[in-house]
């Protein structure tokens, strides 16, 4: 997964970040929470099975999920791979993408199993 940060929180006074995630083809992000941090995704390219609570959907080009903070949700990515554009509000939910770039360059793992096929187990963030 590679990741590029658009917009810091530090730059909207902590009310909202903006990333754009590239991921390779199946791709996974295993089911967590975000305590504090509601999130938005708008997929830009591939297909995403998005599962939030109970519920698993496709999401394609031009799709609009919306997590709502303290909800357990994950996803995968398609055969293609895929591009989405997420949001984080109202405070820096950018900073796992720091970590995962950090732990990469110190040729360590990816924390909380970020973009593996275990995937992460259920965390708050907080």
């Amino acid at each position: 997964m590679a990741a590029r940060i658009l917009s810091p929180s530090d730059e909207s006074d902590g009310a909202f970040s903006v990333v754009e995630v590239t991921a390779a083809p199946n791709a996974r992000v295993g089911l967590h929470v975000h305590d504090q941090d509601e999130e938005f995704y708008w997929v830009l390219e591939g297909e995403y099975r998005f599962t939030i609570d109970e519920e698993q959907f496709i999401a394609g080009p031009g799709g609009f999920v919306f997590i709502p903070r303290v909800t357990p949700h994950g996803w995968v990515v398609g055969d293609q791979g895929g591009r989405t554009l997420i949001s984080f509000a109202p405070r820096g939910g950018e900073r796992v993408f720091r970590e995962i770039a950090a732990a990469k360059a110190a040729g360590g793992d990816t924390p909380r199993g970020l973009g593996t096929d275990s995937g992460p187990r259920p965390t708050r963030d907080g």
